[in-house]
């Protein structure tokens, strides 16, 4: 448990005390404005859609890049999952499913393809 702790406690020092917590803070921010102020929906999905994870890989130490990359590769699978069961969910709600119920079958796909890749990752 000890562990743990001193993982998120060194998690919240990272947040706080790097520019990869301000960079996560713009986008989410802009998204926002953006969806708020500017006409075209496209512009807040673009802003979205950056893809932060990317980013991320130069902050990484060179031994570990090609783990991160491959492991990228099926997160981002997944959130295409997810992205396509509620695009397809919503479309297609021949059942009457609320915004709600098809939010959470969404993330359930997101969730489940993470959970896959964490089991077979063993």
């Amino acid at each position: 448990m000890s562990n743990i702790l001193n993982y998120i406690k060194q998690y919240i020092i990272l947040c706080f005390t790097t520019p990869y917590f301000l960079l996560g803070g713009l986008i989410v921010s802009g998204i926002k404005f953006a969806s708020e102020t500017i006409p075209n929906p496209a512009v807040a999905a673009i802003i979205g859609g950056i893809p932060t994870g990317f980013l991320a890989i130069s902050f990484l130490a060179q031994s570990k890049k090609m783990d991160y990359v491959k492991n990228y590769y099926f997160v981002t699978l997944s959130l295409l999952a997810a992205i396509f069961t509620y695009y397809i969910l919503s479309k297609y709600n021949h059942y009457n499913l609320s915004e709600h119920v098809i939010y959470g079958i969404s993330w359930g796909v997101w969730i489940a393809g993470i959970s896959l890749k964490l089991f077979l990752n063993k």
